[in-house]
């Protein structure tokens, strides 16, 4: 999982309540900008062992 492909969910997953990303190494501090601002219905993130999310 890239930024590239959490950008392209956000496009299409508006009504996604949950997700769970944890162990993907390729993610960045841009992914929660992503889900944040376009994903509204979204209640639960989990984004555990991401090195690069600070």
């Amino acid at each position: 999982m890239t930024d590239t492909a959490v950008k392209y969910l956000t496009r299409t997953g508006h009504f996604l309540k949950e997700l769970d990303v944890s162990g993907c190494p390729l993610l960045t501090d841009r992914t929660p900008s992503f889900l944040l601002c376009s994903c509204l219905q979204l209640r639960s993130i989990s984004m555990l062992y991401c090195k690069n999310i600070s």
